[in-house]
């Protein structure tokens, strides 16, 4: 268990040391909050009330994920896109009620919100999945997409 934080911890070291020196940001803000987590949902469980106050006064908000969330199941890509897609329609709902004042019509008050755009950007000499939220340029979430282990720190045999 402690090899496993050990890495994570050098993992986002090594990203925040890259991001420090690349002369061309993909990222539309320099100043803000920067969230780390290890599986999807952590952020929602552990960071939700400050990522919260965050996008409620239009701070810049990059959320970075490192797990794939596939459980080892590396032919079935569903349950991590499921989970992807679930973090973000979460922070497009706390985004709406703050753009909205709390409110908003209908089920989460996205009638008119634009579609997520899933786009790519380059990070050394790796794409990274990332995802703008409600078209807004201060909140993004980046997904590394690392492949599980057990809780005995092993991977999986299909990796």
């Amino acid at each position: 268990m402690f090899l496993h934080d050990y890495y994570c911890l050098l993992l986002a070291l090594l990203m925040t040391l890259c991001l420090a020196s690349s002369t061309l940001s993909p990222f539309p803000s320099n100043n803000g909050s920067i969230y780390f987590t290890a599986h999807t949902i952590d952020s929602l469980l552990f960071q939700n009330p400050d990522v919260l106050h965050d996008l409620f006064v239009f701070k810049c908000v990059t959320i970075v994920v490192f797990n794939a969330n596939t459980g080892g199941e590396a032919g079935n890509e569903t349950r991590g896109e499921e989970l992807e897609y679930g973090l973000e329609r979460a922070y497009r709902i706390m985004s709406s009620a703050s753009l909205r004042g709390g409110g908003g019509s209908g089920e989460d008050g996205l009638e008119g919100a634009p579609a997520v755009r899933n786009t790519k950007i380059r990070l050394g000499k790796y794409d990274v999945a990332t995802s703008p939220l409600l078209g807004l340029s201060n909140v993004q979430i980046l997904f590394l997409r690392l492949p599980d282990s057990t809780y005995y720190g092993q991977g999986y045999s299909a990796y």
